[in-house]
């Protein structure tokens, strides 16, 4: 017998005569089974035929989650008739046995995902009662074998009124209350009661519980522009929505959220993108319900190639569907949040708790009145209004000097300010890009102490758009990676964040060098204007280049000097090479730096560059930056203004040995430090220049040290492993016979180990002994063996049993891909540079980050008899990139090229077996991938 009715609901009046015929006709034992089996297949049918409906696009998201609250109401009414009926019936119920059962929650506001909780309320008119609980207790269990996930509460009305007059959180659950089954006059009695003792007259205090709440959850879930958004509970996602729909019941309990214009707290045009909104994040729900199979709510990256295909989207020219999908939800994100903060602004100024006025109430000084420049603006209620609405209409550019002014005043900007400039801002046109007036405007905003604050509401307006459309491509924009964590815009926004902090000295513990050439920069408006337009260039193609052409037509609009684009121009096409210098290069090898020195050009640049570089990876995610990434660019910076000092003061021949006679200077300062100890003394004479440029005194004793008491102790293999806390990575040092493959030999110990290498540097003394440098890391990127010391030990010992080669260390330990990661589609790539040594082959392996990869990289390299001098990883999320310096045997570079062709393939299968367990990991599950954006 079919429950289910041509639209997908469950059928009551069918269901109910079923369940009374089962009481009928089956014996006792056997009812309590049947009427489960009963009402598992009127549910399991409904919510089929819903999804079904939902998937081909016959229904909304929006039409099937109250769809599906209508029919688990159907289920629920009908097990309360059949419990009270044929279980537990009350012939007679007495005024204590007056009883109903109600939903709360999304239930009870007529909204459900498929695997949303079900929040009941069993209500009772005055004391428990056995009969009651009979009920409930029945009931319950009943639900919970049907696999529904219920949160419940039994109370009488006296005291749901008065938990609601204490508690805003219950108070708010009872405003979404709607009767299931019982008593009606009962439930009737409730609400009446629930607005007129607990809401009547305490507008003022929900209104303000509301948004304090909001505040909150706000400050907990950081930004709307996470890349792996929470579509229920994130900023400018679904519960913002909710939010005013709580308060819009509490203050207009007719009406509701309608009632919103009529107040003058929404547009008509805003109620309509309200409820576009809603739709869109009911939709992307049921998606996330349905490909999860349970209640996810985080739109993580394994599920967005998913959603992205069942919602229509269509990959196009450097964009793939992933992110057009994407996109969206962030403009949707921003249309929240843009509604949010004028509908509650209003709210605010007419319901809220005002705040106390502080100091400025006892300091008459403190109280004068701020006064904006221009006329068309005033301060009214301590935010930045506008006071002639024609004026904005009449002359555009002083959209941009509103923000300007605001945060010259250090006040917000009003709500309806923002909402009339919103409105406004196609005024924006050519005639006002070129306009000096507006140009000043931005950059004094800028020059701002808090300049990401008032760039993020012109972003949020449009009037960023619309001012710079170089920048309104990549608002919004994401970058389907594991690595960024923010959309572009967003990672734009916290970059310029970083600049201005460091500007005034707020991060002078953390990046002195930085800190200290700020005050040196001779043209700080550069660096911001290139940190603003330094992503420009992510819309396809080559980023840098794109990025430069799109920052030059940019500041050549806005009148910027020509001098002053050239620097802009220059740092936007070079952004990314510091970073890739100090991370993927051998910085110890001398024609690393002067390669860097001579792209780099002058000092003054070179400032201009670090800062740039510090700013940039600090605002790519929270955990990027580390430590490790600190030391590699301070001992990069030190390098590079030694030889551009040289090269500055000196003939250019003199610079040419300036990192030389760098080396020397480094010698002599370690044998002063060391005195008389002659085995201490001898490392001076072992090691080449590469290796006295690449460390620091300090550094050097300690190795020296380290050797001095191996050759003492008669080994001829000495390991040693401590944690370094500045580089926030654990120190290896190994001293052994140098011979072919030890490097992979080592590298296949430490990945048995469980850690994983961050880099390495490694040399070979003149009396031919190897002195390798590892820097260990955990996959989380902590120190290994930070938090258990003991692993320091096993370490030691697996790395001193390689290096004697006389034991395997096991199997490794490979783990296939997690299918958040295994979602990326990572095109391998292998590159051979002879440039960037006059010694080495650079080796340059890049593809889908695992555990063993390194290792299994070392090992071909040792088959292809080739000798590794260094090695450098860097990780971007689910992609690495592997950099080995490889030689020849007789200690040249790579020159066959059978060999280098030989070299490529074998390492390409290396990288390519990655990508197939990635492959058959997400076969299994049926998911979708799409390929990951560039990670630069």
């Amino acid at each position: 017998m079919s429950f289910v009715q041509a639209d997908g609901t469950i059928d009551g009046v069918n269901l109910r005569e079923h369940l009374t015929a089962i009481a009928r006709e089956k014996p006792d034992g056997e009812i309590r089974g049947h009427v489960r089996t009963c009402l598992d297949a009127a549910l399991k049918a409904s919510r089929a035929a819903l999804m079904e409906r939902f998937r081909s696009h016959e229904l909304t998201g929006l039409e099937t989650a109250r769809m599906m609250a209508r029919e688990t109401e159907e289920l629920v009414e009908a097990l309360y008739d059949f419990t009270t009926v044929h279980v537990f019936r009350s012939r007679n119920p007495t005024e204590g046995e007056r009883f109903c059962v109600a939903a709360v929650g999304g239930f009870g506001r007529g909204e459900l995902a498929p695997y949303s909780d079900l929040d009941l309320l069993f209500l009772r008119g005055w004391k428990q009662s056995a009969w009651e609980e009979s009920v409930i207790e029945y009931m319950l269990y009943m639900l919970w074998d049907l696999g529904l996930k219920v949160g419940h509460a039994a109370r009488a009305v006296d005291d749901c009124i008065k938990r609601a007059k204490a508690d805003q959180q219950i108070l708010t659950n009872l405003l979404d209350a709607r009767r299931i089954a019982g008593d009606k006059p009962l439930f009737d009695n409730l609400m009446e009661r629930l607005y007129r003792e607990a809401i009547q007259g305490r507008e003022r205090d929900y209104v303000t519980a509301k948004l304090a709440e909001r505040d909150a959850r706000h400050s907990r879930g950081a930004t709307r522009y996470m890349v792996e958004p929470d579509v229920k509970e994130g900023k400018g996602a679904l519960r913002d929505l909710q939010t005013l729909e709580w308060i819009s019941r509490a203050l207009f309990p007719e009406e509701g959220i309608a009632a919103l214009p009529g107040q003058g707290l929404l547009s008509v045009e805003d109620n309509l993108r309200f409820d576009a909104a809603k739709e869109f994040y009911w939709s992307v729900r049921m998606h996330l319900h349905d490909v999860a199979r349970r209640a996810q709510e985080t739109l993580s990256f394994d599920f967005q190639p998913e959603l992205a295909a069942r919602m229509g989207y269509q990959g196009m020219e450097h964009v793939p569907a992933v992110e057009a999908f994407m996109r969206d939800y962030f403009r949707v994100a921003t249309d929240v949040g843009a509604l949010v903060r004028l509908s509650c602004a209003r709210l605010e100024a007419i319901y809220a708790k005002p705040a106390p006025g502080g100091m400025s109430r006892f300091l008459p000084f403190m109280r004068r009145k701020l006064r904006p420049r221009h006329g068309a603006f005033e301060v009214r209620a301590g935010r930045l209004a506008i006071a002639d609405s024609a004026a904005l209409s009449a002359d555009p550019p002083l959209m941009l000097e509103m923000f300007a002014e605001a945060a010259r005043l250090g006040v917000d900007v009003h709500p309806d300010a923002l909402a009339e400039v919103r409105a406004l801002n196609e005024l924006i046109d050519d005639s006002v890009r070129s306009d000096p007036r507006a140009a000043a405007a931005l950059f004094a905003v800028l020059d701002g102490s808090a300049p990401e604050v008032a760039l993020r509401l012109m972003i949020e307006t449009g009037v960023m758009s619309a001012f710079i459309p170089e920048f309104g491509r990549i608002v919004g924009r994401t970058q389907f990676n594991m690595y960024h964590a923010y959309t572009v815009d967003e990672h734009t926004l916290r970059a310029i964040g970083v600049l201005a902090r460091l500007r005034e000295g707020k991060m002078e513990e953390a990046h002195p060098i930085a800190s200290g050439a700020f005050p040196e920069l001779a043209d700080q408006r550069a660096l911001f204007l290139a940190m603003l337009l330094h992503d420009t260039g992510k819309t396809g193609g080559d980023q840098c280049l794109n990025g430069e052409i799109a920052a030059r037509e940019a500041c050549e609009r806005m009148g910027v000097p020509e001098e002053e684009i050239e620097t802009v121009a220059w740092l936007v096409r070079h952004h990314l090479d510091m970073s890739d210098a100090a991370q993927t290069r051998d910085i110890g090898n001398p024609k690393t730096i002067a390669d860097f020195a001579d792209m780099v050009g002058s000092i003054a640049r070179l400032r201009m560059l670090l800062v740039l570089t510090i700013a940039d990876i600090r605002a790519v995610a929270p955990n990027v930056w580390t430590g490790f990434k600190a030391e590699l660019l301070r001992e990069l910076y030190r390098l590079t203004r030694t030889a551009l000092e040289a090269k500055e003061t000196e003939s250019v021949a003199a610079a040419s040995h300036s990192l030389s006679y760098s080396a020397s200077l480094a010698r002599s300062a370690a044998r002063s430090r060391v005195g008389d100890d002659p085995d201490v003394a001898d490392w001076g004479a072992e090691m080449d220049d590469a290796y006295w440029l690449a460390f620091g005194v300090d550094e050097v004793v300690k190795h020296a040290r380290f050797a001095a008491e191996a050759r003492r102790a008669g080994k001829t293999v000495a390991v040693q492993a401590a944690v370094d806390s500045r580089r926030s990575a654990t120190e290896l040092l190994v001293r052994a016979p140098d011979r072919l493959g030890l490097f992979a030999a080592i590298a296949r110990a430490i990945a048995a180990s469980g850690a994983e290498v961050a880099d390495a540097r490694l040399y070979t003394s003149a009396k031919g002994a190897a002195f390798d440098i590892f820097y260990l890391r955990t996959p989380a990127g902590e120190p290994f063996g930070a938090s258990a010391p003991y692993t320091l030990e096993m370490l030691e010992s697996a790395v001193r049993a390689a290096a004697e080669g006389d034991v395997d260390p096991g199997p490794l330990p490979e783990t296939p891909a997690p299918l958040r990661e295994a979602v990326f589609e990572i095109e391998p790539e292998v590159r051979l540079d002879d440039e960037a040594s006059d010694m080495h082959t650079v080796v340059e392996a890049q593809g889908r980050n695992r555990p063993v990869l390194m290792s299994d990289l070392a090992q071909v390299i040792a088959e292809a008899g080739l000798s590794v001098a260094s090695a450098h990883i860097e990780t971007r999320g689910e992609r690495v990139i592997d950099v080995f310096y490889v030689n020849e045997p007789d200690g040249g570079s790579v020159k066959s090229p059978r060999a280098r062709a030989a070299l490529i393939e074998a390492l390409l299968a290396v990288l390519r077996s990655g990508e197939s367990d990635a492959q058959e990991a997400l076969a299994k599950r049926g998911m979708r991938r799409a390929p990951s954006s560039t990670v630069r």
